[in-house]
């Protein structure tokens, strides 16, 4: 079968899981609210931070406010990469004082808000060559199972576990590999992730 094909089926299937949760309501909440959902089992003591709340607001305000500036403003492959680590420092800032908050996590957090995005708002397709995947335990089994060619396979055992993953230079290494691999790294995500997350 077409790869293509194959990538637009495994986005149809993602979003089929999904539609409840993400149709009602604003979209870029719920999908902050998903996100979310997918890295909290890693934020142990997390949920006794008195100012948990608060904070997860402020994510949420500062995901909104980001993707707004990736609407409105020219983006090249560089500037896309560079605005990604700045919201991921300032993620990692919003949580100084209560919790320690890894790069692994904070990526996670942002890239599930935005693959959650590119099912809601057709505006994320002019994203689509730059968007970065989420690295999780799925992708990376994947990765290793596909016996994909060149440099990715090298970053895939420094980055275990994901979640304390704390050295960009290790991320952005692996999602520059994934992206030399592939034009638009996101759709082969939905693709990777629909066919080794029950393995």
């Amino acid at each position: 079968m077409n790869p293509n094909i194959l990538q637009q089926k495994s986005v149809t299937d993602f979003y089929s899981m999904v539609k409840g949760n993400l149709e009602s309501g604003n979209p870029e909440i719920n999908a902050c609210n998903l996100a979310y959902n997918d890295v909290k089992r890693t934020l142990r003591g997390f949920g006794k931070c008195s100012d948990k709340d608060r904070i997860k607001l402020r994510i949420q305000e500062l995901l909104q406010t980001e993707l707004l500036s990736f609407f409105q403003n020219p983006v090249t492959e560089n500037s896309f990469d560079e605005r990604h680590f700045l919201v991921c420092k300032k993620m990692k800032d919003i949580f100084f004082g209560c919790h320690t908050l890894t790069f692994g996590q904070a990526q996670k957090w942002l890239n599930m808000f935005f693959k959650y995005m590119y099912l809601a708002d057709k505006r994320m397709n002019r994203l689509l060559p730059y968007l970065h995947i989420p690295i999780d335990n799925v992708i990376l089994n994947g990765i290793e199972r596909s016996n994909y060619p060149g440099t990715i396979g090298q970053y895939v055992p420094k980055c275990r576990p994901w979640s304390r993953l704390d050295d960009y230079a290790v991320y952005i290494g692996f999602q520059r590999a994934f992206r030399r691999l592939f034009e638009k790294p996101l759709l082969q995500e939905f693709y990777l992730w629909n066919r080794w997350r029950q393995s």
